[in-house]
């Protein structure tokens, strides 16, 4: 339900027009999007970022931008 609502309304609004500007990790997008997920789950700031990621099955904001990208390019390119 966090998560969602984060992608809904932090998400949305962080990552708009990120077809043309995604190719940067934007570190502090992705600082308070693990901010929100320990807290979510109650451990530390000092947790592993790659188990955080695992335990919620979720990917790091930089490669849902790649993804959105990628789909930007193919869809101008075949018409």
């Amino acid at each position: 339900m966090v998560c969602q609502l984060f992608d809904a309304f932090v998400g949305s609004t962080a990552n708009y027009g990120a077809e043309i500007w995604g190719y940067t990790k934007s570190k502090d997008i992705e600082r308070l999007h693990l901010k929100i997920l320990k807290r979510l789950l109650r451990v530390n700031q000092s947790t592993r970022n790659a188990f955080v990621y695992g335990e919620l099955g979720r990917y790091t904001l930089y490669i849902n931008r790649f993804v959105r990208i990628i789909k930007y390019w193919l869809k101008i390119t075949v018409y």
